[in-house]
């Protein structure tokens, strides 16, 4: 909900009120991709008011952030500490929609009793004009609300399952065959049978496949880009270049450069390793009790 003007009967700070003077209340706002499925909003809370970041210090007031989505029930309400300027927060594709409104704020934490400050516009207000009480969730200082359209990118036009196949083969240890229009993963007999089981199986043990099986295979398959070895003419390298735009990346700046392998191939597959071993340790001891 965007927040009105006509909403307050005593003086907020707001760039869009001439309630003050000589203050300023803005947010800063980044936006940063952290994989194929997950975006990362930061933003730094900057206050220019002497009387309100006192209170802010003295823990009656906060800053406070809620983010809400179009249409949707998504809401998010975060209130930061007396010390913390900067906050961030992670939004997933399933469950954000595709755009969101934030509304940045100074929130009262307690009753406010007598209330003054020297930046009120006299002009409006006078030169001493003392508020008795401001209640708990005044809001004290706003900024602007921001609109920000949720970019997730993902489109079809290039996917794991479209460039990477597992096969069984007569051998002992894996091995990946980069030569072709998909990358090929050749596992031994053994584990092939259990890889087209476990992919079958709970979510759990399909993302450890991830991890196991599909991380490190990735990972050879950027570095062989990153060094120059291999043909980009080929399918699957085609694949993995509109893959890496949804990170913000491309062919052309991974190539000879010091991106880590290892942390983009994590990105690509939505940060397996953050999760994947704990849930499957909470699966397998669920199931034994």
């Amino acid at each position: 909900m965007k927040l009105r003007s006509d909403l307050f009967p005593y003086p907020v700070l707001s760039n869009e009120l001439d309630d003050y003077i000589n203050s300023s209340f803005e947010v800063e706002i980044n936006q940063e991709k952290i994989s194929v499925n997950r975006i990362k909003l930061s933003f730094e809370f900057k206050l220019d008011n002497a009387e309100l970041n006192s209170l802010i210090e003295e823990e009656k007031a906060s800053f406070a952030i809620h983010i809400e989505g179009e249409s949707s029930s998504f809401r998010k309400l975060a209130y930061l500490a007396k010390d913390e300027y900067k906050y961030s927060v992670e939004l997933e594709s399933k469950t954000t929609p595709k755009k969101v409104f934030i509304n940045f704020m100074v929130i009262a934490k307690e009753k406010i009793y007598n209330y003054s400050n020297k930046n009120f516009n006299e002009d409006y207000y006078g030169d001493n004009l003392v508020i008795e009480q401001l209640e708990k969730g005044s809001i004290l200082a706003y900024d602007t609300m921001a609109e920000l359209n949720i970019d997730f990118s993902n489109d079809d036009n290039g996917s794991l399952k479209s460039m990477i196949r597992v096969a069984e083969f007569d051998e002992n240890y894996m091995e990946v065959d980069f030569d072709s229009d998909v990358i090929q993963i050749n596992l031994p007999k053994k584990s092939y049978i259990a890889y087209v089981n476990l992919s079958n199986s709970s979510q759990e043990r399909q993302k450890l496949l991830l991890v196991t099986i599909i991380l490190p295979a990735l990972t050879m398959a950027i570095e062989k880009i990153k060094y120059g070895e291999i043909d980009e003419t080929v399918e699957w390298v085609v694949s993995l270049g509109y893959l890496l735009k949804k990170i913000n990346l491309y062919i052309e700046s991974i190539r000879d450069s010091d991106y880590n392998s290892m942390k983009i191939a994590q990105q690509l597959l939505d940060c397996p390793l953050e999760n994947v071993l704990y849930d499957y340790y909470i699966y397998e001891e669920e199931k034994n009790e």
